[in-house]
């Protein structure tokens, strides 16, 4: 592998900071437009949904590495 293979992920490495400001966006958003206890709910959803992804892309999220026993 060469470093001229990795210039296809170049434009989607640009892009990951401005899908997160536009995720910061959206979420003030939804915080603005509804009441307290609904945008709690919306970021219970988002966190298990964060979770799931986490978890099929091999993270476990509960899984503390520091506290497994070293040998």
């Amino acid at each position: 592998m060469t470093n001229w293979d990795l210039i296809p992920i170049v434009p989607y490495l640009l892009m990951t900071p401005i899908h997160g400001l536009f995720g910061c966006v959206y979420a003030y958003a939804v915080k603005l437009a509804v009441d307290d206890e609904t945008y709690r709910t919306f970021c219970k959803k988002q966190c298990e949904s964060f979770d799931v992804l986490m978890k099929y892309c091999g993270y476990d999220p509960n899984e503390d590495d520091d506290s497994k026993p070293k040998e």
